[in-house]
Formats: C-alpha cells, structure tokens, sequence
C-alpha cells in the first residue's frame, strides 16, 4: 500500500493501514501515528507481539507519504521515500483478510486526509518508495479513467462501523 496523508488537528493514535485479523486488538499487522510524532509498526504474526518505533513529528495539515509493504516472514514501512521501520520472522496467515487504510475500527480512525493510495502485488523496494513520494505529477495521469476514483474534492477517512457504510463525496 502506497498512499498520501494529511493529518487533521490533534488526535492521540491514528490507525493509518492495518492487515486484521478475527481479534481486532491483535492485527497481524499495523501502522500508526501516536501523538504526531512516533510512528510504530506492530505485529502479532510473530512468536509474540512486535512492535517498532520511529520517533519523527509531524505537523497537522502537512502532507506525507507513506507506504507499507509485506511478504512472508518481512514487513516494512516507508515515510517520504525513507525506510523507517521494518519487521523480520513474520508468520503470514495463508489468506489474510484485505487491508484496512484509515481506520482500524469504529473509534480507531486516522483523522486525516488520504489521496492517491496505491495497492501493489509485491512489496516495494526503497527505490520504489522513493519515486512514489518525489512525483511531481499524479498516480491518477497514469491510469485508465474508468480504474481511478476521481472525487470532485477530496475525501475525508471513511470510518469503518458495524453497518455497511456508503461511499459518496458530499
């Protein structure tokens, strides 16, 4: 996963992207943002719970990009083409559930603006994350306009509830 993010006002834990799994507390892998400054990256596909910090702040309403990329037994995290955090002897499920961006759950939202996320079918190397965070045009020049969602504006993070949520841009 490859996407932008800009924070909105001051929030205590952002849940930017997470791979759950049937116990929500235990994902078998997660970013996130604590206090706009320690980004962690967090596993329970391990002997035991793994969890791997970089302390950088952030200012709210700055843009950033960010990826996260995994294969079996590795996940790795990147901030602005730079890789900050990386996980090794992962037990990757046989069939992970599909990726979360932007919430972990009803109360575990990012609070921020996400734009031009990316999902690719191999993980990233540190030249990839690079060129994807020093583009000077967007992801969406690339790609047939009938496979890009194009809002008129911006989207805020779509929360995920107990209930079905729909997608439209007001």
């Amino acid at each position: 996963l490859a996407f932008w993010f800009q924070p909105r006002g001051k929030q205590h834990r952002r849940i930017l992207c997470e791979i759950p799994t049937g116990n929500r507390w235990e994902p078998t892998l997660q970013l996130s943002l604590q206090g706009e400054k320690r980004w962690s990256l967090s596993s329970h596909a391990a002997e035991k719970a793994v969890t791997k910090n970089w302390d950088h702040a952030i200012e709210s309403g700055t843009w950033h990009h960010v990826a996260m990329g995994w294969q079996k037994g590795q996940a790795v995290a990147w901030v602005d083409g730079k890789r900050v955090l990386s996980i090794d002897g992962l037990r990757w499920p046989e069939h992970p559930p599909p990726p979360r961006l932007g919430s972990a759950g009803p109360n575990a939202a990012a609070n921020a603006v996400i734009d031009e996320c990316a999902v690719y079918d191999r993980l990233l190397d540190d030249a990839d994350a690079l060129g994807l965070a020093s583009r000077a045009t967007p992801l969406g020049t690339e790609f047939a306009p009938s496979l890009v969602i194009r809002p008129e504006r911006l989207l805020h993070t779509i929360s995920r509830t107990q209930t079905l949520q729909p997608w439209r841009c007001e």
